[in-house]
């Protein structure tokens, strides 16, 4: 049996957000080059797509009365959110598990039947886990759209004690019963910063971790043009989130800031383009990150394949992604509104075309290597 004679589950949940995405992606990537692998979209009843419908699910989380057993994800102005009310349990998935020599699960909390994801591994199957957020070691704290308490590393949060507990029952699944089968599983961490929080959990006394990043697809060259090309600048938010710093600066606010102050700088979302993600791409000079919560998000990456400058603020794995002399990275929860727009004034003047070329062939050899790590991690597992 050669290296590459295996095959490959995907286990995921929805089209939107940034482990259903780097899932979709690494799946086509595989897919693209002949390897037998398949995606496995872990649906219930209950999924809301569209603007609206998410207005309405939002509400009825920061009122406390929802269920909920999945993240709020609003990634590339595609809003998505879902009520589930017990795991998957599907005899096509069982099916498909029983088919298949590894399972690669990037979200499992609630969706996945215990006792047959047990069955399949006892069964010899090989098991790969991708921490793509810090849910495992927070009991899904950062849920909650009206509490920074992630980021402070503080208590769960106690407005959904029952969506808790199961993130909790998940974490002792881990530990309890995987480490009792003959090939214990390996957790991928796309970033460093995960892994130090994976090294320093109960979990890594049963479970061995590798640093691999996000696979993307590759955009075209046609998609790499010059940007601050006029004497306005662009700066592309791309999440219809207000994700609140704690200086209180919103993106609805810095907008009004930059309108009011007549500075030059237009900040635009996807909505604003019909969310058409290749129309705000294109119109856009750098991207905008303020978000409080992440490990390694794949907006930034897919900026940089368009040599895209970003401005981003310091959490998790971000500083990771960035590049020197081209982003700017930085604690935007304590900068004032004036000092923003400096960040991206500095932007435009550090920015050349050559630069932004060779950080998209840099971003392209670094997906390259991540997708030969994800080759060697499945190859060890069969």
């Amino acid at each position: 049996m050669s290296d590459n004679d295996w095959s490959v589950l995907h286990l995921s949940t929805g089209h939107t957000g940034g482990a259903a995405i780097a899932a979709r992606q690494l799946n086509a990537a595989l897919t693209r080059e002949n390897f037998h692998s398949e995606l496995f979209l872990l649906h219930k009843p209950g999924a809301m797509k569209g603007p609206k419908e998410f207005e309405v699910k939002r509400s009825a989380l920061n009122s406390g009365h929802a269920k909920i057993s999945t993240a709020l994800n609003l990634m590339h102005g595609q809003p998505f959110f879902s009520l589930f009310s017990a795991p998957v349990k599907s005899s096509l998935l069982r099916s498909r598990m029983q088919q298949v020599d590894i399972i690669h699960i990037h979200n499992f909390y609630n969706f996945i039947d215990r006792s047959e994801m047990l069955a399949a591994l006892h069964g010899g199957k090989g098991l790969v886990v991708t921490l793509h957020d810090e849910r495992f070691f927070t009991a899904g704290c950062h849920l909650s759209m009206t509490c920074l308490g992630f980021s402070h590393n503080c208590k769960p949060c106690p407005r959904s004690p029952r969506l808790l507990q199961t993130f909790l029952d998940d974490l002792q699944f881990f530990r309890r019963e995987l480490t009792e089968i003959a090939n214990p599983p390996l957790i991928i961490c796309p970033s460093a910063w995960i892994y130090e929080k994976f090294r320093r959990s109960p979990l890594s006394d049963s479970c061995n971790a590798v640093i691999i990043p996000n696979v993307l697809e590759s955009s075209s060259r046609d998609e790499l043009q010059p940007r601050f090309q006029s004497s306005r600048i662009t700066l592309g938010f791309a999440s219809e989130l207000s994700n609140k710093l704690k200086g209180g600066v919103t993106s609805a606010s810095l907008r009004d800031h930059f309108l009011k102050k007549n500075t030059g700088i237009s900040l635009v979302t996807p909505r604003d383009y019909n969310f058409s993600m290749k129309h705000f791409w294109h119109a856009i000079d750098c991207l905008f990150l303020p978000t409080q919560m992440d490990n390694s998000p794949n907006v930034v990456i897919e900026a940089h394949l368009r040599g895209i400058p970003v401005l981003a603020n310091d959490v998790g794995g971000v500083s990771e992604l960035v590049f020197d002399n081209f982003d700017i990275c930085t604690h935007l929860d304590r900068t004032p509104m004036y000092l923003i727009e400096n960040f991206v004034r500095q932007l435009k003047s550090e920015y050349s075309f050559l630069a932004a070329l060779k950080i998209a062939d840099k971003c392209l050899e670094r997906i390259d290597e991540a997708f030969k790590a994800h080759l060697n991690v499945y190859s060890s597992r069969r």
